[in-house]
């Protein structure tokens, strides 16, 4: 009866994830997660490569560490949506 109660309640609060974000809520939430760290950190990279004249090294900083920041935001919510389950 408990793995039956277990199955239950994992189906339910699946059902309830679906219907309070929706999977098009899901999406655009990973779809952030993913494009806002490289448009926060490029385009005051582009700024800075400007005034110091080093043009594409700060550029390529920070896309380097906007990859790993957008990974570990994504890792950091599958986490969260998977003890959510």
């Amino acid at each position: 009866m408990k793995t039956n109660d277990k199955n239950s309640s994992a189906s339910g609060q699946i059902s309830s994830l679906r219907s309070s974000k929706g999977l098009a809520g899901v999406a655009l939430e990973f779809a952030l997660l993913i494009a806002l760290p490289p448009v926060i950190l490029v385009f005051p990279a582009v700024y800075l490569d400007l005034q110091f004249r080093t043009q594409p090294i700060l550029i390529l900083l920070s896309f380097a560490l906007s990859g790993f920041a957008s990974i570990v935001l994504v890792a950091r919510k599958i986490k969260q949506y998977q003890r959510s389950l």
